[in-house]
């Protein structure tokens, strides 16, 4: 971080000066700061914004090549979801028996009505 503000104007680190107070002095954000850089022009010129838009555009790229090559909305197949899901119910149900009890009786009562 020292580095970039360094190579685009800012004065340099001193040996033991905290970097998160001398960022807070050269980018203008303290009272007894003299700073003329406006930083934000110098972020829109700077090669590293390229890097970045380049590496976001490449990712964003990418993504709608994987969703081309498979049009599905889930990670996961429909039968797979069935599965995992019943999976679960049932161990619900066998981890808290007495919720178990409580559905089967419902269930009769609800027949012997």
């Amino acid at each position: 971080m020292t580095s970039y503000f360094e190579r685009n104007g800012a004065r340099s680190c001193t040996e033991g000066e905290n970097p998160a107070v001398w960022l807070l002095n050269v980018i203008g954000d303290t009272p007894n700061s003299t700073t003329t850089i406006d930083w934000s022009t110098r972020w829109d010129e700077s090669v590293e914004k390229a890097e970045v838009e380049h590496y976001i555009e490449s990712l964003l790229s990418h993504r709608s090549e994987k969703r081309e090559l498979k049009n599905d909305e889930y990670a996961a197949s429909f039968q797979q979801q069935l599965f995992l899901v019943t999976y679960r119910l049932f161990q619900q149900y066998w981890r808290d028996p007495t919720y178990l009890y409580s559905k089967f009786a419902v269930c009769i009562s609800a027949v012997c009505l």
